[in-house]
């Protein structure tokens, strides 16, 4: 893919806590989730790597909605000092701003990135 200069964007469930050797062969790996706590749903997403790139690191609340996905970073997983991030021209957005903030702009172009996650917890949401 990374020949082809392709944008590639793998969706995969992910199935417990075993090393799966196809994370090792991407630029970026997100997991999204959802959990309960008694009448509670809640979904996170969480930025496993991201690799050359700074992007903030721990579980983070999102929610889908008619325009997309809006994303609640978490306040102390703000860096009170962030260090700016280069402005790559080659960034392609997934047209969720919050999203697309959280991981520096975008997802860079010719990069390969998994989004993890069981059934149902939003893999599918951009229209």
């Amino acid at each position: 893919m990374n020949a082809a200069r392709c944008t590639t964007l793998i969706l995969a469930p992910l199935s417990g806590n075993e090393p799966h050797p196809e994370h090792t062969l991407v630029e970026g790996l997100i997991e999204l989730n959802r959990y309960n706590t008694g009448m509670r749903r809640a979904r996170e997403i969480e930025v496993h790597k991201l690799r050359a790139r700074d992007h903030l690191i721990g579980k983070h609340f999102f929610k889908i909605t008619e325009n997309g996905l809006v994303t609640f970073p978490r306040l102390e997983a703000s860096p009170a000092n962030v260090r700016a991030v280069p402005d790559f021209a080659s960034k392609l957005s997934f047209g969720f701003p919050d999203f697309d903030q959280m991981l520096g702009g975008g997802a860079v172009r010719g990069s390969t990135t998994t989004l993890v996650g069981p059934s149902g917890v939003g893999r599918r949401c951009a229209r």
